[in-house]
């Protein structure tokens, strides 16, 4: 009976997993279908500002396209329609796939209940990075942004059988979906090159408790929060790049945002910027809602210009906007700007210090400026240091390298090349290094003269081998390798037990040798001193019959003179 009960309770323990296992493949299997998008490019543009025309594009393509993308190329009338699909069976999968085609993860809003809505912050042109990059790679491209000549026919997402179409970013929601507003404020202040502070102030209609608590709901997930009437609500947040502020606004609003920054040459030193953000007001606003944009630009801002013809009005380094049917767009000068400094750190067992500063460019801009920057950093270079170029992707890598055995000559290395401050300090503790602590403080400014500081920093240590745990109220993993964002870094790591052990019985051993020398050499010079005594007394035996003999010749002789004495 026993057994049977037993056997029963597998038996359900069997089918509750099975169950399982459906639902999960279920659910997982509910975001299926394809993406396509349809461009159009004249054939004399194609020839014009790409090297080998037709030919070197489809290269290109060739070269850069995933292996699961899909794609056709053909012409007609002068006229090239490029056409690209991919299928994905998951949502995970489906940003993956756009992430590899655009070159960075996308800001994307993904809500599923009763249906799948998708809002996505990137235009659909933007599908076409990867070969727009590997052009830039090749330095095939004459000039400008080659997606600038290309016009998008038609941007197609289908989930199942239901297909949602547009030429812009896509938004699978009808207007009945989101709450309205009847007025929104977007005040957003530019700190430094991708450092960003905003505030939205939204105002809705009606009090219904719902919506307000929805509102107040993704508010939080962002940001503070501030409600300032049963009616008005503001949020306030950071953002670290366009990227990030996208995703913010888009989660904040709940409709698609589009921010863009385009670059162009202006001067051996400094860029054009064109800035634009467009958001999906037409499904954000009630009928007679409004919106007004307010953003204050720092002071290396230069030159700040609107496009003719459009509602936007600069006053200084403020720009405004008020009219809902229209896209924020103003131009400006900058400096040159590296987009990220990484500084990597190898600490080795036997105590020296090698450290690499590796500052990052986008390449066509780097090609640009290649003599400029070139002799800039060869100026920077001081004894022991070595400058390496190289590209990964569409970035351009300058990394300048040098070793140390003392902590003030890497100081004074790392504080000549960031122009900054470095404090760094590395204590072992205990005895055969059974702990060793590392505390840094880092304070970049210009590295280059005539460039920004960079937007972002990343701080790197490579441990040894040997590393059996880091501990730190940032890390408490047992890697070997952290990144921190700037700041203050310290850390602990320790060292694995074998390795311990290794090193104190390496230890006792050599204590054991040299005690052994130690007596060997004593034995030794105790055992020599009775042979040397031996050695004297035989060397002094013959020097005393000599004298001996020497004393009986000389009586021998006396005795003989003596006779001669008397016969005289």
């Amino acid at each position: 009976m026993r057994k049977l009960n037993k056997l029963i309770i597998c038996l359900i323990g069997i089918f509750i997993i099975l169950s399982s296992s459906y639902i999960v493949k279920a659910e997982d299997n509910t975001f299926t279908g394809t993406r396509n998008l349809i461009i159009e490019i004249d054939e004399s543009d194609i020839n014009s500002y790409v090297s080998g025309g037709r030919e070197g594009f489809e290269l290109a393509l060739r070269k850069s396209r995933p292996t699961w993308l899909e794609y056709t190329l053909k012409t007609q009338d002068k006229t090239i329609t490029f056409t690209m699909n991919f299928s994905f069976s998951t949502y995970d999968e489906y940003v993956e796939r756009l992430t590899e085609l655009l070159g960075y993860k996308p800001a994307i809003m993904n809500e599923q209940g009763d249906k799948i809505n998708i809002v996505e912050g990137f235009k659909s042109i933007e599908l076409t990075n990867f070969v727009k990059n590997q052009l830039e790679a090749e330095d095939m491209l004459v000039e400008g942004n080659i997606q600038e000549f290309f016009t998008v026919n038609n941007s197609t997402l289908e989930l199942g059988e239901t297909k949602y179409e547009t030429k812009e970013a896509i938004d699978t929601r009808e207007k009945q979906d989101v709450i309205l507003f009847s007025n929104v404020s977007i005040q957003t202040v530019i700190n430094n090159i991708s450092d960003y502070s905003r505030e939205i102030t939204v105002t809705v209609d009606t009090d219904e408790e719902n919506d307000i608590k929805e509102i107040k709901e993704r508010f939080e997930k962002i940001g503070e929060v501030k409600e300032n009437s049963k009616i008005r609500i503001t949020v306030s947040f950071d953002a670290n790049s366009l990227e990030e502020l996208s995703e913010k606004t888009m989660q904040a609003l709940n409709v698609s945002v589009l921010i863009t920054e385009k670059q162009e040459y202006s001067t051996d030193e400094k860029m054009k910027i064109t800035y634009e953000e467009s958001i999906d007001n037409e499904k954000l606003l009630t009928e007679n809602g409004s919106i007004s944009q307010r953003i204050t630009c720092p002071e290396i801002y230069e030159n700040i210009e609107k496009e003719e013809d459009t509602a936007v009005n600069i006053n200084n380094k403020v720009i405004t906007l008020q009219r809902k049917d229209e896209n924020m767009i103003f131009t400006y000068e900058r400096p040159i700007t590296f987009e990220n400094i990484k500084i990597s750190t190898k600490i080795t067992m036997y105590g020296e210090i090698e450290r690499k500063i590796i500052l990052q460019l986008p390449l066509e801009n780097a090609n640009y400026y290649k003599d400029v920057l070139e002799e800039k950093f060869k100026n920077k270079l001081s004894k022991g240091m070595t400058l390496n170029i190289y590209d990964e992707g569409t970035i351009r890598c300058y990394s300048i390298e040098f070793k140390s055995l003392t902590i003030d000559r890497l100081e004074k290395k790392t504080s000549e090349i960031i122009s900054g401050k470095n404090e760094f300090e590395f204590e072992n503790k205990f005895i055969f290094f059974l702990k060793s602590n590392i505390k840094e403080e880092l304070e970049v400014n210009t590295i280059i003269e005539g460039t920004l500081q960079p937007s972002q920093i990343e701080v790197e240590y490579i441990l040894p081998d040997s590393t059996n745990k880091i501990s730190n109220q940032k890390v408490d993993e047992p890697i070997h390798k952290i990144d921190f964002v700037r700041g203050n870094i310290e850390f602990t790591f320790t060292y694995n037990n074998y390795i311990i052990i290794g090193l104190v019985a390496f230890g006792v051993l050599l204590v054991v040798i040299v005690v052994l020398i130690i007596v060997k050499k004593i034995k030794k010079k105790l055992n020599k001193k009775p042979e040397e005594q031996q050695e004297e007394n035989k060397t002094e035996q013959p020097e005393e019959k000599k004298q001996e003999e020497t004393k009986t010749e000389q009586k021998a002789e006396e005795k003989q003179e003596e006779p001669k004495k008397e016969e005289k």
